[in-house]
């Protein structure tokens, strides 16, 4: 327990035995980092950007589930980074993760431009401008666009994938719209769409995206993932990407 500090905790992943570092008083990793790391594909030996890490989770996932892609992680919180970094140490995953602790706004500072295969995010959801911003600056910018904007992804993504590369992004069903003309500004091309339905009868939650740079048009929209059965338990499939080791809950 020598990598934990005082007010942390460690989580099971119901990974290949990964656990991550987390604190209550600064931003936590939230399903929808789970659902976005089942819904990306990568083939063998894939870099990989994860733009806005925050504890590491998404690096962390996707080395159980495509064993051999590379990961680098760019957060721009200090303490966040510092817990991801320590999260990698802890799990032995020194090879495959690399955290930089970095603004994605100035991307090019730290990786060379056109090197990624793929780009992976789960970035702010809300405007700057949109409710109230929490008290907590940690989860204020992982909520808000803070301290990068949509449009800033856009062009994170874009700099740092090859030409055909890959984007998968969770985001809000209400900014499809900014979603798609940010990333055509940007030539980043919509070619995959999953919205995710807490009931039947409800309202798409999240959205699941794939984009690829330089690529024709040509969008596929996949069946709907449903969380919820009516008995208010997981549905089979949330069940498999939730609990895929048999530790299984109760919505």
């Amino acid at each position: 327990m020598g990598l934990l500090l005082n007010g942390e905790t460690l989580e099971d992943l119901q990974r290949n035995d990964l656990q991550i570092i987390q604190r209550r008083d600064v931003y936590r990793f939230t399903t929808d980092a789970v659902l976005l790391a089942h819904f990306a594909h990568l083939a063998p030996g894939t870099n990989v950007i994860d733009l806005g890490s925050g504890n590491g989770i998404l690096p962390l996932l996707l080395t159980a589930l495509f064993p051999g892609a590379k990961f680098v992680g760019v957060e721009i919180q200090q303490v966040l980074a510092d817990m991801a970094r320590r999260s990698v140490r802890l799990n032995e995953l020194e090879d495959s993760i690399k955290i930089i602790e970095g603004d994605l706004t100035r991307i090019s500072d730290y990786i060379k431009p056109n090197t990624f295969d793929t780009v992976i995010t789960n970035p702010p959801y809300f405007p700057e401008s949109s409710g109230l911003i929490s008290a907590n600056p940690s989860i204020a910018a992982a909520k808000q666009e803070l301290m990068c904007s949509l449009e800033d992804i856009m062009i994170a993504s874009n700099t740092a994938l090859k030409g055909r590369g890959s984007l998968f992004m969770v985001h809000r069903p209400e900014r499809l719209m900014d979603i798609c003309h940010f990333s055509r500004k940007y030539d980043l091309e919509p070619k995959k769409m999953r919205f995710v339905f807490p009931k039947i009868g409800q309202g798409a939650r999240v959205v699941l995206m794939e984009f690829v740079k330089n690529s024709s048009p040509g969008l596929v929209v996949l069946p709907p993932l449903i969380l919820f059965g009516d008995d208010g338990k997981y549905t089979q499939e949330a069940r498999e990407i939730y609990y895929p080791e048999g530790d299984q809950c109760e919505g």
